[in-house]
Order: C-alpha cells, then structure tokens, then sequence
C-alpha cells in the first residue's frame, strides 16, 4: 500500500470515528466524554512517558507528535459532523462499518477478532459442557 492510499485510510478512518462517536455519545447520553478522544489521551499520555526514558525516545516523540495530529484531525472531523447536525442512524451505522472493513488493516483486525471470539465461544462451550457432565 502506498503512503498516499495509507493517507486516505487515516482520513477515512477519523471521519467515520467522528460519525460513531458521535451516534453512540447521542444514543447512550454521554455528551461530554469522547470515548476517542479519551483513548487517544492516553496514547499520547503513554508515549510521552516512554519518550522520557533512555531508549527508543525519538521514535515514541515522533509517535506522540502523530498522535496529538490525529486527534487534532479527528476532533476536526467530529466538530465538522456536529455542526451538520445531522445524526446517523442504524442503517447508516451499518454502512459506516461496512466501509471501514473496506480498508484492509481494519479488515484483518476484524477478522482476527472473529476469529478470537469464536475460539472464546467454543472453549466455553465446552467448559460448560464438561460442568453439565459432572
């Protein structure tokens, strides 16, 4: 993949962030607290404390500087969606996460969580098969 398609993931990515966010703060009546945002804080949180030690400091100041950019672009995205005001619904939603799978990163994390929940649900299966037993 090239830098430029890599770019237009990013983009994609936090405009459709933004669009999720804000459908789940709406439905779940959490106005103030972004999720997102609150992950990103503790990314950038996490690696300037890393970039405080002695080893591998330039890469995690070079990660950090990336990740105040992201969530300055994404809180972008989210101001531009609020002032559309135009809330999303389900079937949006859905569309929403359908394009994302589109981008293959994603859609290899996707998978792989699948794949994760699926062993979960079996081993349980079981576990509760052999308690049933007993």
């Amino acid at each position: 993949e090239s830098i430029d398609e890599l770019n237009e993931y990013l983009a994609l990515l936090c405009k459709t962030s933004a669009k999720l966010a804000q459908f789940l703060m709406k439905i779940s009546q959490m106005q103030h607290d972004d999720p997102f945002v609150s992950e990103m804080d503790r990314m950038i949180d996490e690696e300037n404390v890393i970039s405080q030690g002695e080893t591998t400091r330039d890469l995690n100041k070079k990660l950090m500087e990336k990740l105040k950019q992201l969530k300055t672009y994404y809180q972008k995205q989210k101001n531009q969606t609020e002032r559309n005001q135009s809330t999303s619904n389900l079937a949006e939603i859905y569309n929403l996460l359908n394009v994302l799978n589109g981008i293959p990163m994603v859609s290899i994390q996707l998978d792989a969580i699948k794949n994760y929940q699926q062993t979960l649900l079996e081993s349980n299966q079981r576990d509760i098969s052999t308690t049933k037993t007993k």
